[in-house]
């Protein structure tokens, strides 16, 4: 094993922080060129200049929401940086939350875990935890929940009406994004976070497209059958001329399926 900087700067961090000696046991690898090496031991490698255990100008995800978009990204100047990543019941909805934090600040609130992360059917329920490495809390690296995506497709009269049969698509516009609107309310009474996108016409399907986030317990079966359901009763989707019998709900995108396309493709 070559020597490195790492493990070193753990230990002083230890001793000067906590006042705690740690022993490391073991031999490294110093590369004295010509292809020939030395055994020392892993404490005594002396080369790390002004090596820092936290990374400098670390870039953490700040946001508040179910996902961020890629500007909401910041230069962390704290001391000893690490990125923060939070979810939270509150009701049935998921929270997240993603910020700069302190290495000190960010472990006291993951030990508050014990007490705050431990029964997720319960609201107000939070978990933290804290990472480094360049934008490491944009997505759920613990394993909390699970993400998928599902398409809902229909022929473009599915909500139209009497008096605008014969109008472009283009005046269906409004009425689709508050289609999708609606839909993200009604999918908010599920247990999860959603996102709901209107992506336009493509032959003779309307599409959206559902970002879902659920916890981890709750299947993607599940999930597909509760969102399912949602779109055939709800009254406020019916109230907006939404029509379920001409309604398709899928979770998968093949190629003979060439009306699906990604929601930044197809807007208009």
């Amino acid at each position: 094993m070559m020597c490195g900087c790492h493990l070193p700067a753990v230990v002083n961090f230890m001793k000067k922080t906590y006042n705690r000696d740690v022993n490391v046991l073991g031999k490294c690898h110093i590369d004295l060129g010509n292809n020939q090496s030395k055994e020392i031991g892993i404490l005594e490698y002396s080369q790390c200049g002004d090596y820092s255990l936290f990374q400098r100008n670390l870039q953490c995800q700040t946001c508040s929401g179910m996902m961020c978009n890629d500007s909401e990204v910041t230069s962390c100047s704290n001391i000893e940086p690490v990125c923060r990543y939070m979810i939270s019941m509150k009701g049935v909805s998921l929270k997240f939350e993603r910020s700069c934090s302190t290495y000190r600040t960010c472990v006291e609130a993951e030990r508050n875990n014990t007490f705050t992360c431990n029964k997720w059917r319960t609201n107000g329920t939070s978990c933290v935890a804290c990472c480094t490495g360049n934008l490491c809390n944009k997505n759920d690296f613990v394993g909390w929940t699970n993400s998928f995506v599902f398409y809902v497709i229909y022929t473009k009269d599915a909500f139209a009406t009497a008096d605008n049969q014969n109008r472009k698509f283009n005046d269906y516009r409004n009425t689709a994004e508050n289609i999708s609107r609606a839909m993200e309310y009604e999918f908010s009474n599920m247990k999860g976070a959603f996102k709901v996108e209107y992506c336009g016409l493509e032959r003779i399907a309307v599409t959206f497209t559902v970002y879902a986030t659920a916890l981890a317990e709750i299947s993607k079966e599940q999930l597909w059958k509760n969102i399912y359901e949602t779109l055939n009763t709800s009254q406020r989707l019916r109230n907006l001329g939404f029509q379920p019998r001409n309604t398709e709900l899928s979770d998968i995108t093949l190629p003979e399926r060439l009306y699906i396309k990604k929601c930044q493709q197809t807007k208009i």
